[in-house]
C-alpha cells in the first residue's frame, strides 16, 4: 500500500489532495531556491549562464550599424543578462 493510498483510507480524499498540493509546492520552492543560489553564484563569479546567453542571441542580428535602432539595441543584451542574473537577488 502506497503512502497516498494509506492517507486516503485513514483521512479521506480531501487530505490526499492537500498532501499532493503541498508536495508539489515544496518541489517548486526547492527548484526556485536552487535556481536563485545558482544565479547568485554566477553573478558573484561574473559568469553568464548558457541559457541567458542563448536567450539574448536573437538580438545580435540587429547589431548592424545601418539599423535605425542600433543605439537602443546595443544596450539590450548586457541589460538583459544583468537583469536575468539580478532577478535572483
Amino acid at each position: 500500500m502506497g503512502f497516498f493510498n494509506q492517507i486516503m483510507t485513514i483521512y479521506g480524499m480531501n487530505m490526499v489532495l492537500h498532501f499532493k498540493e503541498w508536495s508539489k509546492d515544496n518541489k517548486r520552492l526547492a527548484r526556485s531556491i536552487n535556481n536563485r543560489i545558482f544565479l547568485l553564484r554566477c553573478r558573484k563569479s561574473g559568469i553568464y549562464p548558457k541559457h541567458i546567453v542563448n536567450e539574448v542571441k536573437c538580438v545580435y542580428s540587429l547589431f548592424q550599424e545601418k539599423h535605425p535602432y542600433y543605439s537602443r539595441v546595443s544596450r539590450i543584451p548586457e541589460e538583459e543578462k544583468n537583469f536575468s542574473r539580478n532577478v535572483a537577488a
